[in-house]
């Protein structure tokens, strides 16, 4: 189940984020996220370099929600307050909903986890995790275990 997960995640992720270089100026930053990119910067460069180019790090959802139907890439109607002026960064995906992970530990002061899942995308992306939910591939681990 846990390969399924990742997949998909990864699979929702490619599809979201490729977004390309021409998006405008970051987004700003929530203190939580700037934490973890103080540090992250030097752990794992190539994860925070990915992120940077990002549609993520780019618009923050409350600018999202607000372009044209065929640039936006948010299906929430409405973004919670706490997510809505900021970059998606690492602290709004990785510490969500942390009591339902299997892979919840602490971390500077901080519960994070480690799998961001299609409900947890959900938040501001409700339309593709169904389309997503839908999708053979999105199943991949059940059906192969299942046979």
């Amino acid at each position: 189940m846990k390969s399924s997960i990742v997949f998909g995640v990864a699979w929702v992720l490619v599809s979201l984020l490729c977004a390309g270089p021409a998006l405008g100026e970051d987004a700003p930053l929530s203190p939580a996220t700037q934490e973890c990119l103080d540090c992250h910067i030097t752990s794992t460069p190539a994860m925070v370099a990915d992120w940077k180019r990002s549609r993520h790090a780019r618009i923050a959802p409350a600018g999202a929600v607000k372009k044209p139907d065929l640039e936006r890439r948010v299906s929430a109607e409405k973004i919670p307050d706490k997510l809505a002026e900021f970059a998606v960064g690492c602290a709004e995906c990785h510490t969500m909903n942390p009591e339902v992970h299997k892979d919840t530990f602490n971390h500077n002061e901080q519960r994070v986890h480690l799998t961001v899942t299609p409900k947890d995308c959900s938040v501001c992306h409700p339309t593709e995790a169904i389309q997503f939910d839908k999708n053979l591939m999105s199943h991949a681990w059940g059906n192969l275990a299942g046979n």
